[in-house]
């Protein structure tokens, strides 16, 4: 069984079952657009005291560059090498058109509401905030540069006031020039139109005002616009040394526009929408860009003359039509039986690439059995996290983890205390599950023949399936749930169900791996709420000490604050609030033509960049 893996979100903005997915397309679904401003600050507020994410944080909600899958068979749920990295050394020439396809269009492109990783690929080349991604992959790509900004801004106020000085004689593509009061005009629109970037906004002091009325939202206690030294100056609740990389997917728009959503809005990077319908979007060059105007790891190149991406196409022809030259770059995921078939004929076309994003299945700390340590520590020795790989189509979609913190991003040390023979202090690889160990903590908890129910979306029953099989070969009676996942990720949710367990994933596009160890604080916790993400209802005061010790170090030290969120991920992975799966793999098919290949780990693909001449 597959599931439509890539399709995912910028970062989880909110809770509503919009955010997870429509039936029939996976969980990769749909736009966070006409969500209500309070129930996207409802989640952002409750995070945003240690940063977030996309891109998601973007992630870098990926700080390395692409690891291939382990070389090892069956055990582990690998198939062999990676067919790619993150770059290719081609280099083409300026020109042409580069045609990308798509089952599903992207829906409103505007600037400040949208929230679809689809459509980040179209935006990166066209819109521009504060701070934005560089074209680059790997490592380099992980870290934001200056946008409108001319530099990352210096704190103040131990964190709380950060001040960016902007750039002169920018443009957008309508024409107009670009101000200082744009800034403050596209935070108030992101706001007024409930659109999904509001999720990175949370830290503003004004943050909760204005989303509950976006109609009173001035921003006086949160920006201050200084129009003739050309600054402005942010004020935050509380310090967060991340709040620059969140920055760079709030875009700015001329205050001209209008407050309601637009097809698309006018942009300031090297290209402009053309058109944006549900049979093509398309990019041409911004008459109003100049070379030079940006860093130049912001926009390096503009290579295609037009970038197209149509819609409507299944993802097989998708693949059959772009291996075969008739476009150059799919969107969505490859089935299974034919990802084999490139891989051995077209090999150098697959490009194979990690992606800050986790599945896992939560184990609710308040509800019995999972109260209960040592019943939680057994399901995780117990899980054959190979066969969770193999559920959604093997080790090129997707590499087996027992952590919180995805390999992809700042913040991961490798850590897996839950396999047989653990290497020292749990810094090795996961290798099989340990059953004799798994049963052994069973009895010792005391909850053995218990019974477990596993709330699962209808588009995992695979995966739920394995979940039962794992709980019932340990002695709990397991059954599945079946709901369709609007209403799975609902009952999840709201501690008032008392779930036990079930399948969920949480994905981030901006840098760090503190958005996940978030997730599992106490203030993402909301009882008898339907907002309230951390699944497990886990809680820990000292846990959450080190995440606001981690926030204030990345003021003035970003790799230290780093190297403290992997010490919260250990201390969250021996507690066991989740028996984690895998990580996603973010997987590529290009033509033969397109040269310059890049993916990075805030923007992924990056078309722009690309050459098909």
């Amino acid at each position: 069984m597959s599931r439509n893996l890539k399709r995912r979100f910028l970062g989880r903005a909110t809770s509503d079952s919009e955010s997870r997915t429509s039936e029939g397309l996976g969980r990769r679904k749909r736009l966070m657009t006409g969500l209500s401003p309070m129930r996207l600050l409802t989640i952002a507020v409750c995070l945003a005291a240690p940063f977030f994410l996309a891109a998601c944080g973007g992630g870098s909600e990926s700080g390395t560059t692409a690891a291939s899958p382990t070389e090892t068979e069956a055990e582990t749920g690998t198939e062999g090498e990676s067919t790619t990295t993150s770059e290719s050394s081609e280099e083409g020439s300026p020109g042409g058109t580069l045609v990308m396809l798509s089952t599903e269009p992207i829906g409103a492109a505007d600037a400040s509401t949208v929230f679809l990783r689809q459509a980040y690929v179209l935006e990166r080349p066209t819109y521009v905030g504060l701070t934005a991604d560089p074209a680059k992959g790997g490592k380099e790509g992980a870290q934001v540069v200056p946008g409108v900004a001319t530099e990352m801004p210096k704190p103040s106020d131990g964190g709380k006031t950060w001040t960016f000085q902007l750039r002169k004689g920018l443009k957008f593509s309508n024409g107009e020039e670009f101000k200082p009061k744009d800034v403050a005009f596209s935070i108030k629109r992101i706001f007024a139109l409930g659109g999904g970037p509001g999720y990175y906004l949370g830290d503003l002091v004004d943050a909760e005002a204005c989303a509950e009325d976006p109609k009173t939202c001035d921003l006086s206690k949160s920006v201050e616009v200084d129009e003739k030294n050309w600054t402005v100056t942010f004020h935050l609740k509380a310090p967060n040394g991340f709040f620059p990389e969140k920055l760079s997917l709030i875009y700015m728009v001329p205050s001209s526009t209008p407050m309601k959503i637009q097809s698309f809005t006018p942009a300031l990077g090297p290209y402009m929408w053309k058109t944006n319908n549900n049979q093509e979007s398309v990019l041409v060059r911004n008459p109003e860009y100049k070379e030079g105007t940006f860093e130049p790891d912001l926009f390096p190149v503009a290579n295609p003359n037009e970038i197209v991406q149509k819609y409507g196409v299944t993802p097989q022809q998708e693949a059959t039509e772009v291996i075969n030259g008739q476009a150059d770059y799919m969107w969505d995921e490859v089935p299974p039986d034919q990802l084999n078939e490139l891989v051995e004929k077209s090999p150098s076309q697959v490009k194979v690439n990690p992606s800050p994003f986790v599945d896992y299945a939560f184990l609710n700390t308040k509800v019995p059995p999972f109260n209960n340590l040592k019943a939680r520590e057994a399901i995780n020795f117990a899980a054959n996290r190979a066969a969770y790989v193999n559920a959604v189509g093997g080790s090129r979609v997707a590499s087996v983890s027992c952590q919180v913190v995805p390999a992809s991003v700042n913040g991961y040390e490798q850590f897996c205390p839950w396999t047989a023979n653990p290497a020292p202090n749990g810094e090795g690889e996961w290798s099989a599950p340990d059953l004799t160990k798994a049963k052994q903590l069973v009895k010792e908890s005391g909850t053995e023949g218990e019974s477990v129910q596993a709330v699962v979306p209808n588009n995992e029953k695979a995966l739920g399936e394995q979940l039962v099989d794992d709980l019932n070969s340990i002695g709990y009676k397991a059954e599945l749930k079946l709901l369709t996942p609007q209403a799975a990720y609902g009952f999840q949710q709201n501690s008032a169900n008392e779930p036990q367990t079930g399948i969920s994933f949480w994905q981030s596009s901006v840098s760090g791996g503190l958005v996940f160890v978030n997730l599992l604080s106490c203030n993402s916790f909301h009882p008898n709420s339907d907002a309230s993400p951390n699944l497990a209802e886990y809680c820990n005061k000292e846990v959450d000490a080190k995440i606001a010790s981690a926030e204030r170090t990345a003021v003035t030290n970003l790799d230290k604050a780093y190297e403290e969120v992997a010490e919260v991920d250990k201390m969250l992975t021996t507690q066991a609030p989740w028996l984690t799966l895998y990580n996603v793999n973010d997987v590529d098919i290009v033509s033969a033509r397109v040269k310059n290949y890049v993916y990075s780990p805030l923007s992924q693909f990056l078309p722009d960049v690309a050459s098909v001449e």
